[in-house]
């Protein structure tokens, strides 16, 4: 918390920084994938170049634990997600098209679904994420699979520049093509304890058809979600409640959320295990004094729960705890 407030203290005012039950809390610390999301300390976002330098080196100096997220493309607890200090590069958002030489500047706070928005009305798009509410940063960095890979290749490879901050030495690098990736990965490795890619990448453009993105990509992604939504209406009016004697109270939730530490609590003892991250990896039953309470193991995508034994299960409940 001290390097929280030392943060808070020192970066501009154009920075912020936020804590849990600030209204913006939440919105700084999610991820695409909710497994990937953890209730952290504190949120920082950074406005600036500047800015990173200053947070980086308190954290370096407090040896805190710390994490970075881009705009959220991770899927697995404490990738980019931490109980320390986490850092949201969101106010980094700049898209900017140059229709010159077919290049667009994207800033790694954003989601693809804000790059193709931004470029739908030129009629243009960038080799990135299929899914378009993933982050830009980690999907790039990663390698990227694109709807048109196969014609152009990876989103990295369809970089040009990057701009990096070296952090905790206040110099910001721009990269070439030819340099990028593994020029930058050695340099950090071998110069630097700590790295980002804060500002931009310059991605080439490519041609599309009128109305690719509008009526091709979003009208086949809405199609699934909707036939989704139908199938999981239908499967839970087919599934019939599972016969369960006595009071039977389950506890669902997020990763990470207190689902098992609200569960020791009523039974006045510690029984379900509890830590950070993935811990109850199965239904799992507690015997307490006229009441069974059941722990869930966290479900944070529609997929998990489309099963008729699932739904059976939760329609035979006598009360559902939901954590959020």
């Amino acid at each position: 918390m001290n390097a929280c407030k030392s943060i808070a203290d020192n970066i501009s005012a154009h920075s912020k920084v936020f804590y849990p039950f600030d209204l913006e809390y939440y919105e700084s610390i999610k991820h695409y994938a909710a497994t990937s999301t953890i209730f952290s300390v504190c949120s920082v976002e950074p406005n600036n170049a500047a800015d990173v330098a200053i947070i980086i080196k308190i954290i370096r100096q407090g040896q805190v634990q710390f994490a970075i997220k881009g705009g959220g493309h991770a899927m697995n607890p404490g990738f980019s997600s931490t109980t320390g200090i986490h850092i949201a590069m969101r106010r980094f958002d700049t898209i900017t098209y140059h229709p010159n030489n077919q290049t667009v500047d994207v800033g790694p706070g954003l989601v693809w679904d804000d790059v193709y928005r931004a470029l739908a009305p030129y009629n243009v798009t960038v080799i990135g994420g299929r899914f378009s509410s993933v982050g830009v940063a980690g999907l790039i960095l990663g390698g990227g699979y694109s709807w048109k890979s196969n014609q152009f290749g990876l989103s990295i490879d369809n970089v040009f520049e990057y701009e990096d901050g070296i952090l905790g030495m206040d110099l910001v690098v721009f990269y070439d093509a030819p340099v990028a990736p593994d020029g930058i990965f050695k340099e950090f490795t071998d110069l630097h304890p700590i790295g980002i890619l804060h500002s931009r990448s310059l991605l080439s453009i490519v041609q599309c058809t009128p109305g690719f993105l509008t009526d091709n990509l979003r009208g086949h992604i809405e199609a699934h979600d909707k036939n989704a939504k139908e199938a999981l209406i239908k499967l839970a009016q087919q599934a019939k409640p599972i016969e369960m004697k006595g009071n039977n109270i389950a506890f669902f939730g997020l990763t990470s959320t207190g689902e098992s530490t609200m569960l020791d609590s009523l039974l006045g003892e510690k029984k379900a295990a509890t830590d950070v991250g993935e811990t109850t990896l199965e239904v799992t039953p507690y015997s307490g004094r006229n009441f069974v309470l059941w722990d869930i193991p966290s479900r944070n995508d529609e997929v998990s729960y489309m099963s008729m034994q699932y739904i059976s299960f939760f329609k035979g409940l006598t009360r559902r705890l939901i954590f959020l």
